[in-house]
This record gives structure tokens, sequence and C-alpha cells, in this order.
């Protein structure tokens, strides 16, 4: 029939992939929206939850983007286990939950927002729906780049193969909590609750620009954080400006799609209720609202009664008290207009106005008189006084003339000055010697010299914090690297003259007559953590290379007498009373080890030090229920089954702690003795060669490659290996002194397979020998 709109083209294949992990340009994104709603709802559950033997055969190619081939770039169910351990929930709404994660690679916390599954009591339709508004949030707030709007790191499918998408952790409270304060009489300095609301503005202007209209404006989708932070959340509703949002019954709660329109009534613009087309000036009538009720602390409807009909009136009266500004009075009741056309066009016009009161005190909406705005303009510029002074002095004598030059002189240096510390980014190092620069060529002016004195002590002093927290960074960076070398390579010949340069570095002496002023040292610093950890490396490494070195009997005390934390003083105590099984350290008997375990960081670390030994093995197993992706508890894990006879579980758990650190030796070192267990010789050849790309210095390692040559038949060629290692007494101490130890397994599979140990006194050395 005439008149009638086409219905929208069907979307390709890729482009429904595209759509079902959010990164379809939002143009497209709302065609392949308006498609989907024209389908029934059972199709729609289909399309959209992957029955792939209910779909039809034009639809199947759909659900592409659930198939293996699924690009790497998205995280999936295992590899979002794997990688980000969960930490806490932090909140669920009507569409998804949202989980505080830790991403274990990039040591950040992160929050996973996943979409609920469909519930017993749930239709399809409504299902249907909510999963294209998860996707629909996802979309729009990964095109949405401002400082203000949370932004998306990655899209893909969550644990359970629902839609999901990681994003930035919010630390902050809903603006609902600023204003309940404000409304029980809590001082809240109004500047800064506009400040706030220009940032708000701000940011919905930007996604004005990009034609995105949000449509669901509310104080509890408003977060403030520390130091001014202000993040616009929950994008599910937002579209493109034109657009019509579709007609459904709501999800839940009063934020959905109510009715007619698309939104949360007590907060929308008349015609949004009325289901018109999307337009930025709704989402200025909701900034209208927030803004009445950061002034008055009442919000523009509060009798909303039910989910249809229509919306009652906006009662304007309470803008009308004395103690409001008129200036923002009036942004909030021309935002709160019923008439679109004389609201203002969007986001950015809003943000203009609130600028305009903070620097004048006036806004264009108040209309006010001209003798006003002088007034307010004269008392809020010190420059406009200073020229009034100067015009009257320079009438009452002519030998004003150089007062007013001077004084002009003066008040042209302070304007330099102010420009100068307005540009200055006081966390950035450069932003702030350039500043510092340009402060010193003022000072020459001979004008102004206690303003610029007091610039030059400000931007010294956030000079010389920034230097600090460089050089703290850089330390922090070295110290770490130790542990995670360790992690990669295990022990290395320099392992002892690089710990030890690096505490010398920090001031560290690590002498007995020196021991108190290095725990006091640690004590004040930055980075004591850091610090102990590495003393307790340093301290393994003695233990096993160098056990008459004078560090070795200082190290305990200092870690004891550095903190005050339980579980370090229990770990010292461990340390001081370490001994060797063979090349493993043997953990001490009793609470020590348990006290130790109590703290994470302390708990990693004895992991990393001591071999494997039953409480650790308890410990790792406890861990590894919560974190299965855990590195040393997974090694720790491998090494038990392994000296316990159990090669199929070690082989599981080297194979989960290579994929948490593939450069690393330990799994290699683990599978290759699982594959010398179950005589595959081609194997043990590939993970020692594995292990010794990590590290080529490790002994135990070499050992290993040639007892698979050997058991290879390449006799000969093992026969080689071990005279180049030149480690007869160590070989021979592992033939003559078995205490269980997997290389002893490598040197008796050598002398079962003809391979010659020559004779020499036992005597067991480190696999890495210390560099001199």
């Amino acid at each position: 029939m005439r008149g009638m709109t086409p219905p929208p083209p069907e979307p390709t294949p890729a482009e429904m992939r595209a759509y079902q992990t959010g990164t379809l340009p939002l143009e497209r994104f709302d065609v392949v929206d308006a498609w989907l709603a024209g389908l029934t709802a059972q199709e729609q559950a289909r399309l959209l939850d992957g029955d792939r033997d209910a779909a039809t055969d034009a639809h199947q190619q759909l659900l592409v983007a659930t198939e293996p081939g699924t690009p790497k770039a998205w995280f999936l169910g295992e590899r979002l286990r794997s990688r980000y351990r969960h930490v806490d929930r932090i909140g669920a709404g009507g569409m998804g939950v949202v989980d505080a994660v830790h991403d274990q690679v990039l040591d950040r916390d992160l929050a996973l927002k996943r979409c609920r599954p469909r519930e017993p009591q749930e239709g399809v339709d409504d299902y249907a729906l909510r999963l294209r508004s998860f996707r629909r949030e996802a979309a729009i707030t990964a095109q949405l780049e401002h400082p203000a709007i949370v932004p998306v790191h990655d899209i893909g499918v969550g644990p359970y193969g629902e839609p999901a998408f990681l994003m930035k952790r919010l630390e902050g409270q809903p603006l609902t909590s600023t204003i309940a304060r404000r409304r029980l009489g809590a001082h809240v300095d109004l500047a800064d609750l506009i400040q706030i609301m220009v940032r708000i503005s701000e940011a919905v202007g930007h996604a004005h620009s990009r034609s995105i209209v949000h449509r669901d404006l509310k104080p509890d989708n408003l977060i403030v954080g520390d130091m001014g932070a202000v993040y616009v959340i929950d994008w599910g509703l937002a579209t493109v400006a034109g657009r019509t949002g579709p007609a459904s019954t709501a999800l839940g709660s009063p934020s959905g799609l109510t009715g007619f329109g698309v939104g949360t009534r007590a907060w929308m613009a008349p015609e949004q209720a009325a289901g018109a087309a999307a337009d930025p000036r709704m989402d200025v009538f909701a900034l209208g609202g927030i803004l009445m009720a950061v002034l008055t602390g009442a919000e523009p409807r509060c009798d909303v009664a039910g989910a249809h009909g229509p919306l009652p009136r906006v009662d304007l009266g309470p803008l009308s008290a004395a103690r409001i500004p008129p200036g923002l009075a009036a942004v909030a009741r021309r935002c709160l207009a019923d008439a679109p056309g004389d609201r203002y066009a969007d986001g950015g016009a809003v943000a203009a106005e609130l600028r305009r009161w903070l620097s004048a005190g006036v806004t264009s909406a108040e209309h006010p008189p001209l003798a006003r705005v002088l007034l307010l303009r004269l008392r809020r510029s010190p420059r406009l006084i200073t020229a009034l002074v100067v015009a009257v002095v320079g009438l009452a004598a002519a030998g004003a003339w150089e007062f007013r030059h001077r004084l002009a002189h003066h008040d042209d240096v302070l304007t330099r000055l102010g420009h100068v510390m307005a540009r200055v980014a006081i966390d950035d190092a450069g932003s702030v010697r350039v500043a510092l620069h340009e402060v010193h060529d003022l000072a020459g002016l001979g004008t102004a010299a206690d303003e610029i004195r007091a610039a030059e002590v400000r931007l010294s002093a956030a000079g010389e914090a920034l230097d600090l927290r460089a050089a703290q960074e850089v330390e922090r960076q070295r110290l770490q690297s130790f542990a995670a070398t360790y992690r990669i390579r295990g022990p290395w010949p320099a392992e002892v003259a690089d710990l030890d340069a690096a505490l010398t570095d920090l001031g560290l002496a690590l002498t007995p007559e020196r021991w108190a002023a290095d725990a006091e040292l640690i004590r004040r610093h930055a980075l004591r953590d850091q610090i102990l950890a590495t003393l307790v490396q340093l301290q393994r490494a003695l233990i096993v290379t160098a056990r008459e070195h004078p560090a070795r009997r200082t190290i305990p005390s200092v870690i004891a007498a550095a903190t005050a934390d339980a579980a370090w003083h229990a770990l010292a105590r461990l340390l001081e009373r370490c001994e060797l099984a063979a090349h493993d350290l043997r953990l001490p008997a009793g609470l020590d080890a348990e006290q130790a375990l109590q703290s994470p960081v302390t708990a990693d670390i004895l992991l990393a030090t001591y071999g494997p030994e039953a409480r650790l093995v308890r410990y790792a197993s406890s861990r590894l229920a919560t974190d299965p992706g855990a590195f040393w508890p997974r090694v720790i894990a491998a090494r038990a089954a392994l000296q316990d006879g159990r090669p199929a579980e070690a082989e599981r758990h080297a194979l989960v702690a290579l994929g948490a650190e593939p450069m690393s030796l330990w799994p290699h070192l683990v599978l290759g003795y699982v594959a010398l267990a179950g005589q595959d010789a081609a194997r043990v050849v590939a993970e020692a060669d594995a292990g010794l790309a990590a590290n080529p210095d490790n002994l135990e390692l070499a050992i290993l490659r040639a007892a698979g040559l050997a058991r290879g038949g390449q006799v000969a060629a093992a026969q080689a290996a071990v005279d180049a290692a030149h480690a007869a007494a160590h070989l021979q101490y592992h033939l003559q002194h078995p205490v269980g130890h997997p290389m002893e397994r490598s040197v008796q599979a050598l002398v079962d397979s003809g391979v010659r140990i020559p004779a020499a006194e036992p005597l067991l050395g480190p696999v890495v020998h210390p560099a001199h």
C-alpha cells in the first residue's frame, strides 16, 4: 500500500556476527536491530541463543560467532576463566550482572558485565529483547571515547556462553547518594556539584555529536568518583537520533522499555513517553531534571504510578526557593520545557550554560539586566576593578599615568602567570619543567614577585614529587623483574649478583652491623613488599649456592624487623632454619608455615621458594579451586603428582601452568619427566629443548635431554652431553644418595641405557652454577 515503510533488509552473515559480538557500527546496528524486531519472538530467541537445530538454513550462518573460529581478539568462556580472576560481585540489574575481575596478564582490576541467562518465568520475547539491548549497550559504549564514558576493553562470551564485555572498573557512588546527602542537610559545595553537572553534560553532548541519544539519564546512571571523576553509564537504551525504540513490555524495572516509550518515566521527556523518534532534546530534558534534583533534592516527577498512561507535569515549584541561584534555576526550567523546541539543542549547549554560570554567575536563560551582569563581572574580575581604579586615579592627576602603567604591567605579568599555571598538567613531568622555565622568565620582569615565588615553589615541589615517583617506578619494575625472571628461567648464573646489586642501590647493606638500619629503611619505603620479596629470593639463592655468605644470617632478621605483619614474621623464621633436600628447600615443621600461608603475598612466595610438601600442596589445591589459572599452585601440584607417581595428573597441571606462562621452563621440566616415565624419548628431548630455550645453563634440563637421547638409541650423543656437562660428582651423588628428586630418574635412565657416569667423589651441587 502507498505510504507503508518497507521492511528493513535482511543482514548479511558478516553483519550478524558483528551484531552478536557488539562490533557492528551503530548505524548498521540499529538496522539489524529493526530486522530482528520484525521476527517472531521464537525466531529471535533461536537466533540470539544459538539453537542451530531449529534455525533455518538461511539463518544458520548467523551462529558462526559462537564457533571455534571466533577471532582471538574476543575472549571466550574458558579463556576468560584462565586470564581474568573473579574478585567479587559489584551489582546486578534487569539486563545483566557486573562482577569485579582481575586481569592476571596486565595486573589490573576490571569490571565484567554479563547478560543474565534466561529465567524460567521470562518470556522468549522479553529475553530476546534483553539480549539485543545488552548488545546495543556494548556496541554504543565501545564507539564513544570520552573521559566520562566508561571505556570498553573487550567484547566476547562469558563463562556460560552468554554475551559479555569487559570495561574499566569504576570507583565511586551514584549521583543519587550525593543528592540524598544534600537533601538531608549535609554540606555539599554547590560549585562542585555544578562542575559534576558540566562533566555529565559534556559527556552527553559528545554522544549527541555522534548522533547518539542516551534515553535513560537519571542519577542512578551517573557515577561520581574521587578527584571529580564522573561517568555516564548504562547505554543499553541508547539509539541513533531519529530512530524510535521498540515497543514492548517492561523488563521488570522502572528503567526499561515501558509502554509506548523507552526510558525511566520519572525522568523522561513527554514526547519520549509518547514513543517519538529519538532526539538529543530528550536527554536535555533529563539533564534538567537531574540539575533540579541537585539544586533542590526533589525529582522532576515523584508520583509516577504504573508503567503506562500519560505522564504528570513536572512541578517546577522547588526551583523558586530563595536559596536556589536564579541563573541555575533558569537553566533547569529551560531544559524541562514541555515543548522540545523551547529546550537547549543538546548536552553541549547545557554544559556551556553551566560553565557560564561558574565563570560569571549568570546564564543566558536567566535574561539578567545589564546592570546586574556588569556588577557580577566586576565582583568576579579583579582586572575590571583594577582598570576602574586606574581610570579614576588617571583623571585625578596627570602623574598617575606612571602608576597606571606599572599597575597594568603587574596585571599583565599576573595574567601571563595565570595562563602558565592553567596550562600546566601537574602530573606530567615534562609539562611541569616547561611551566617552571616560563615562570623563571617572568621573574626577570621585576614585578609580582610574591605570586611568582609561590608558583615556583608549587611547581618545584610538583617536579620533585614526580621525579621521586618516576624513580620509585623504575625501582619497582626492577624488583618485580627478578620474580618474573625466576618464574620463567628458574635460577640463573648471575641471580645472586643481580639481586644484591639492586638491594645495594636501594641503600641496603645486609651486614650484621647494619641490619637495624636496613629494616628501618624498608619499613618506611613505598616499595616495602617488593623489597621483602626480593630479600626472600636472595636468601633462597644463597642457601642453594653460597651457604656461608654473611647476608644469609642477616636477611631473616631484617625481614622480621621491617614489618609488623605476622605472615612476614613467620616467613622470616622459616628462612632462618631452612635446609636443602637435594635441590629443593625443605619447609620446616611447625605452625610458621600455616601462618605464612594466611597471606596471599607470602603464600605465593612460599610456593615459589620451597619444594613440593604436603602443606603447600593442600594450600595449592584450595587456591586452584577459586583461581584455576594460578601459576605457582599449578607447578607445585604438578611436581607433587610427579613425585607421587601420578604422571597423568602431573601432565594436566603442567599444561595449565604452561598456558599461564608459555615461556617458563618449570612446566617443560615436569612434562619432560612425564615423557620419561612414559618411555616417549622424542618428547623428552623436545620438552628439555623447550626448557633450555628459557635457561641454557640449567643442568637438570641438560641431563634430562641426555636421558631422552639415550632412551631414543642415541647413546653416543647422550655420552657426549654427559661428558660436556662436567658434573660427574653431582651425577654420582644422585646415583648413590637417592632422596626422591626427579633428577635421579634421568641419571638412572642414562645408566640403564649404557651411558657411563665418570667416577668421582659424590658431591651435590646447584643445578645452575653462579657466575663469578
